[in-house]
């Protein structure tokens, strides 16, 4: 705020409380704030505390604009002498971001609380900083009492003129704010889009409801940290202490509610449910599941949904997979549904294993990142999808090793025989792991379906390929989206006959995006003509930076065995994975509030073709699925996992 403008929100402040009669002793606290996220897309309410106690919520007026400054609040009648202001910026009722600031109040006081988007990651303080440095301010760490009306308490600001400010896209205004830069919307977008400072334009279209939770159906139960197995009855006075003794109490068609906190120790009722019932976090994310070994071993148990946890394994865990679900009973249904909940750190199994015929499966809407072991591990079983998941590894951030195996396999395990599996819609980034890796490996199984899928080439470690065929037969690999770099054997898949002469038949490529924007492509395929018998492929788009994609001919595919081949740059949009959302217990690193947004900003921001791009009206609609990877039906007939 400049100081002409904090002039004038004194003088509104004065204004305010000679009308307000304000008492001696007494005097108006106005709350003001200067923000360049997005608002209704990144924000659409702010919360203001005073003192850790009284409260004024703002919603959120998208015809605004909140760099310039916003009126949040305004406290009447505050004692005179230091207070505590705290912003909350949320979303959906979850915190983006928050920020502390400390105001001495003499008389009518007027404060600017600046909030910039590089603080939605930062944690404060941070190493090397002083303690007193709990408030963030252009991605630093400062005091609580740096504020616009107060510059002395603030550290050597970062710009004295937009010009000293670092360049975003090229829709985004820089402007030089309190000594921190924001970055204001330049109106070159589109109508129906908004700037995003680093991305560019994107589309306003609201994410779907997806993520959002379904009222709950039958008799509803409570389970909380503070609750008692014994002494309970499942009502909200008296909860539960366990989510097993829940499972092993409530009547069939009910919902049970996890309050949050943390609930240590291993989920593992055997019950079977006929109509079946869900067991959710009641705040998304915010029931932390925890324990050293397996946190959910599904065994005896059908019919149940987990719904919006947080779940991890404890470092010191024995070798135990996170989430473990298997029947061994064979052809007894399982109807067990995994959705929107964050699997992550998995120390020496995977996050997730089906194995045992475990049938009729649904992983949805999930969010998997840093395993030692495979992020997902699917064996045996018929009837399982996989679908509007987000995978990814970070585990080099996090001080772990990196070679681990690869991020999803698909395997027959137990002779139980791995069928109708569906893996769609996913998104896939930033590889960490073994050379010999793939995001998906299917290995010895037959009837696996893979469409609509983003792969996204973010990371510089190589793989064997992104996808990998081993010994396996009737693997149908249809629109997906492959771009950016894949540094490894193969661009975009590997196939063999796992050195036991199997599989290798029903074979195909179909619709599919295989995308180097650096024209790094070697080699598209690694096939031996021996490992496979009659591949077939159609209708791919294939483009390698303006560089001519390559041929091998000792292999059994080439793009110029594909007589629809479309040799063109599909004009996605820009190919980045970064921050990561990470999740730190009570919010996403990549400033998202449900893995639903993870998961749609990702594919609007590196998966959408132009709509007046060469994949566009190029596919082959009796090979493709009736809708793409945000769940628009297929209207266009448009290459790889998105409509335009």
């Amino acid at each position: 705020m400049t100081r002409s403008a904090a002039r004038l929100s004194l003088a509104a402040a004065l204004t305010a409380c000679a009308l307000a009669a304000c008492g001696p002793g007494r005097a108006e606290l106005i709350v003001d704030m200067r923000t360049d996220l997005v608002p209704d897309i990144e924000f659409d309410a702010v919360r203001v505390r005073l003192d850790g106690g009284v409260e004024r919520l703002h919603e959120v007026d998208a015809s605004l604009e909140y760099v310039g400054g916003q009126r949040l609040a305004s406290f009447e009648e505050l004692e005179l002498g230091p207070h505590r202001v705290e912003l909350d910026v949320m979303r959906e009722g979850v915190i983006v971001v928050s920020r502390p600031v400390l105001v001495d109040v003499r008389g009518p006081t007027a404060v600017t609380v600046v909030i910039t988007r590089d603080c939605v990651a930062a944690t404060c303080p941070g190493p090397g900083d002083p303690a007193s440095a709990t408030a963030c301010l252009g991605g630093a760490c400062v005091d609580e009492a740096c504020s616009v009306e107060n510059p002395s308490a603030c550290p050597e600001p970062a710009c004295a003129s937009a010009a000293d400010c670092p360049t975003r896209d090229a829709c985004a205004v820089a402007r030089c704010e309190a000594g921190a830069c924001l970055y204001a919307d330049g109106a070159l977008c589109g109508p129906t889009e908004y700037c995003h400072p680093e991305d560019g334009c994107l589309s306003r279209v609201p994410p779907s409801s997806d993520c959002a939770y379904d009222p709950p159906t039958g008799a509803v139960f409570h389970v909380a940290t503070d609750g008692d197995d014994d002494a309970g009855d499942g009502s909200r006075d008296r909860p539960w202490a366990s989510i097993t003794h829940a499972v092993l109490s409530v009547p069939d068609a009910s919902t049970v509610l996890v309050g949050p906190g943390l609930y240590e120790g291993v989920i593992d009722p055997s019950r079977r449910f006929d109509e079946g019932i869900v067991v959710r976090s009641e705040v998304p994310y915010r029931a932390a599941l925890r324990n050293s070994g397996a946190v959910i071993r599904v065994f005896g148990l059908s019919g149940v949904t987990f719904e919006g946890f947080d779940i991890s394994q404890e470092p010191d865990s024995p070798i135990a997979s996170v989430v473990h679900i298997t029947s061994g009973v064979r052809g007894v249904p399982l109807r067990i549904v995994l959705r929107n909940n964050i699997l992550h750190d998995a120390f020496t199994g995977a996050l997730l294993r089906c194995n045992d015929d475990a049938n009729t499966v649904r992983i949805e809407g999930n969010l998997f990142y840093n395993s030692s072991s495979q992020l997902a591990h699917i064996a045996d079983g018929p009837d399982l999808v996989v679908e509007r998941n987000v995978f990814f590894q970070n585990l080099g951030a996090a001080g772990r090793a990196t070679d681990t195996s690869d991020s999803m396999v698909l395997s027959e395990d137990n002779g139980f025989g791995a069928m109708q599996h569906t893996i769609r819609g996913n998104v896939f980034m930033h590889w960490e792991g073994r050379p010999t890796g793939s995001f998906i490996e299917v290995r010895r199984p037959t009837g696996v379906t893979v469409e609509n899928n983003l792969v996204l080439g973010t990371s510089p470690v190589p793989m064997r390929a992104p996808f990998s065929v081993r010994g396996a037969s009737d693997v149908v690999f249809r629109n997906n989206t492959l771009v950016g770099e894949f540094p490894g054997e193969a661009f975009g898949f590997y196939v063999d006959d796992a050195g036991r002469g199997l599989g290798g038949d029903g074979l195909s490529f179909f619709n599919n995006i295989w995308s180097s924007p650096g024209g790094a492509m070697t080699r598209l395929g690694v096939i031996a003509p021996e490992h496979v018998s009659s591949p077939r492929i159609g209708s791919n788009l294939y483009y390698n930076g303006g560089v001519t994609v390559p041929e091998d001919p000792a292999q059994a595919l080439n793009p110029s065995d594909d007589a629809s081949a479309v040799l063109a740059d599909p004009m996605l949009g820009a190919v980045s994975s970064s921050p990561l959302p990470t999740w730190d217990g009570t919010r996403f690193a990549d400033g998202s509030t449900t893995i639903c947004e993870v998961f749609e900003s990702a594919v609007r921001r590196s998966g959408l073709p132009a709509a007046d791009g060469p994949a566009v009206g190029a596919a082959d609609p009796s090979e493709s699925p009736p809708d793409d990877v945000l769940g628009r039906a297929r209207s266009t007939d448009t290459i790889g996992a998105a409509e335009p």
